[in-house]
């Protein structure tokens, strides 16, 4: 196993208000990219990991957006808009067999899927992090490490198995894993497997990692998606869904000032572009389930579908 990196970056936090709750920008060039609440408290663990205290993260989904213990009654809400080449082969949303586990896709070139959960409130979502040089085709496929830990019952246990893989057997991806009560976001790097634990509160990430201080895309969905915190936490979810559904569409063209193709959560750009997007709702309320909304086309000018909800099991 290799080792994983357990220095704490050196943040320089620039503060502002999210509906009453206080949060900071990371303006360190070396971390990735996410807004993250901070909790009042750590939580140990018994892999190697930092603490994800105010900051901005990660890096294909391509825009990832994580609600996280905003609600008592839906501790964990996840919107993803999926980008890629249109050509590529992809099948649709599906359940797979028993435990029963839902995935927002198959990678039908390389197999995988880039988002999923299962009966236990699991979720992994992975996003291919850019770099300067090309993928290398020899890797392992990225889409491999989401289905490979939906098997496990907890976020704890499945960031404990990807981090027993060598970083370097994959080409650079941050990973999501979370359940109901923790959340993790795992990145590669030459050492290992960079391992940090989310607080309460909004997560986004996007697949930019550069020496640019601030990512366009993560600073305007994270925008977009401020005003659904609250919603949330005052349990008007119908209101917050609809702000996450409007941010996933947004192309920056009529209200907005984004001129870049790329800075915009609903991506059109030639061969290339948001391919679908899914929102996945935990609910624990009445009967434990997870609620599902698909678009199987760009979210702009396709229908979010309701799917079958996913009964989860009770926590342990």
């Amino acid at each position: 196993m290799e080792s994983a990196t357990n220095a704490r970056p050196t943040f320089v936090a620039h503060e502002h208000v999210v509906r009453g709750t206080l949060v900071a920008r990371n303006s360190n060039p070396a971390s990735f990219g996410l807004l993250l609440v901070p909790a009042p408290t750590a939580r140990s663990g018994p892999f190697n990991c930092d603490r994800a205290e105010p900051a901005t993260i990660v890096p294909t989904v391509c825009t990832l957006a994580v609600f996280f213990q905003c609600s008592e009654e839906l501790p964990l809400l996840v919107a993803a808009n999926r980008d890629e080449f249109l050509s590529r082969p992809t099948s649709g949303p599906q359940y797979l067999a028993a435990p029963r586990r839902f995935v927002a896709g198959i990678d039908l070139v390389a197999g995988g899927t880039w988002l999923g959960a299962n009966e236990y409130a699991l979720t992994a979502a992975v996003l291919n992090r850019r770099s300067e040089k090309p993928p290398d085709p020899e890797k392992t496929s990225r889409g491999a490490l989401v289905t490979s830990v939906l098997g496990k019952r907890a976020g704890r246990e499945a960031a404990g198995a990807i981090q027993e893989l060598p970083a370097t057997q994959f080409n650079l991806c941050s990973v999501f894993v979370a359940d109901r009560q923790e959340a993790f976001l795992l990145a590669n790097e030459a050492s290992g497997w960079r391992v940090r634990f989310l607080t309460p509160g909004l997560h986004v990430v996007t697949n930019r990692e550069s020496e640019n201080l601030e990512c366009p895309r993560h600073e305007r969905v994270v925008r977009l998606m401020e005003p659904a915190v609250s919603l949330l936490h005052h349990g008007r979810f119908e209101d917050a869904l609809e702000v996450i559904k409007c941010a996933l569409r947004d192309h920056g063209d009529s209200n907005g000032t984004a001129t870049d193709p790329l800075a915009v959560p609903c991506v059109h750009l030639g061969n290339y572009g948001t391919r679908s997007a899914t929102v996945l709702m935990t609910f624990v309320v009445d009967r434990a389930r997870l609620e599902i909304l698909h678009a199987a086309g760009p979210p702009c000018r396709t229908p979010f579908v309701p799917l079958e909800a996913l009964l989860l099991a009770e926590p342990r």
